[in-house]
């Protein structure tokens, strides 16, 4: 759907028991409000299964499937926004499952006045994203954007908020085996709420860089490396009142992070394993290594000492014989000839 001209009408259409497969696009909807899809099959397209381009708004997608697309299932470009995704299915695309970017067109002052202002209230519910390559939904930017009650497995990532998105909620989602993270807040997203979600089988369940979110009422399980890992400047992170468990190092990882308030979490199925730093830490304690570098040096010394002494196993007191080894011993003054 594509009304020509720069100034061309917004239209609106709607697509129901449709089967699109094998084009470049699935489905190429800009400047159109109002647009409805439901029950739709995208499969095999060589880019992405269904694009909103450009202004797009008010549209509803529902029970549709984009399978086995080049790039991403679902996008939403820039400049459009009021996008709700109910009951959608993007499984086995070339990057993501679901992309939404929420960025203004400009960053500031253009020569033609391109508008500054960042789009959102998009929303994913319902939905089921599996086995994409890169993310499973990608949120970039915007503002008032929302994932709620859907289940996002096996993807690289599974739920990405990054490039300043605000006023974002994560809800009440499942998530399961991502290959790295299941939850990643990062790059100045602020205002962000993550709750109510279950996750399971990732390395890190929820990794935040240089962003701001509240962590609350999830539950983590069968982490491999942390449940939570904090990372850069996170003043406005709160990781409170979660079920955290799995095994690693620690449950939650700050050492490179300032300013999170971390308290509430029930850490009970947490199990510490053994990894190549926490051994280094618990051996070589000061005074060990004091040990352990005069064991050195006396190997070193044993090893590295030359000279004829040196050559044979001597006696420690040879030179330093008894007086008895030297004469006769002692004899009377009778026995002496000669004497007076």
């Amino acid at each position: 759907i594509s009304p020509s001209g720069p100034a061309a009408p917004t239209l609106s259409a709607g697509f129901q028991d449709v089967t699109i497969d094998g084009n470049a696009f699935g489905l190429f909807v800009t400047h159109a409000a109002g647009v409805t899809i439901t029950d739709t099959r995208i499969t095999n397209s060589l880019v992405d299964g269904l694009v909103f381009h450009r202004f797009v708004s008010d549209t509803t997608v529902t029970r549709t499937s984009a399978v086995n697309s080049g790039v991403d299932g679902f996008t939403v470009a820039r400049s459009s926004s009021g996008i709700m995704f109910d009951q959608i299915t993007a499984t086995n695309n070339g990057r993501n499952g679901v992309s939404i970017d929420g960025r203004s067109l400009a960053d500031g002052p253009s020569a033609i006045g391109t508008s500054v202002e960042s789009f959102g209230s998009s929303t994913v519910t319902r939905s089921t994203v599996e086995d994409n390559r890169r993310y499973g939904i990608e949120l970039s930017g915007g503002q008032a954007l929302g994932v709620y009650s859907s289940l996002i497995a096996r993807n690289d990532m599974g739920i990405v908020l990054d490039d300043g998105a605000s006023g974002v909620v994560v809800a009440g989602n499942t998530l399961k085996d991502q290959s790295r993270q299941s939850i990643a807040v990062r790059d100045r997203v602020t205002a962000t709420s993550v709750r109510n979600n279950s996750i399971s089988g990732s390395p890190t369940g929820v990794y935040v860089r240089n962003a701001g979110a509240s962590i609350t009422d999830n539950t983590i399980r069968a982490a491999s490396n942390h449940a939570v890992s904090l990372v850069g400047d996170v003043t406005s992170v709160r990781v409170v009142s979660n079920a955290l468990s799995g095994s690693g190092a620690v449950p939650v990882w700050d050492e490179t992070s300032t300013g999170a308030v971390v308290a509430g979490n029930n850490l009970t199925g947490w199990q510490r394993a053994t990894t190549a730093l926490t051994l280094a830490r618990s051996v070589f304690q000061p005074l060990t290594v004091v040990w352990l570098l005069l064991a050195l040096l006396l190997l070193v010394t044993a090893l590295t000492r030359s000279g004829p002494q040196f050559g044979t196993i001597r006696h420690p007191y040879a030179e330093r014989v008894p007086l008895t080894s030297l004469s006769r011993g002692i004899v009377s003054r009778e026995s002496v000839g000669g004497a007076p």
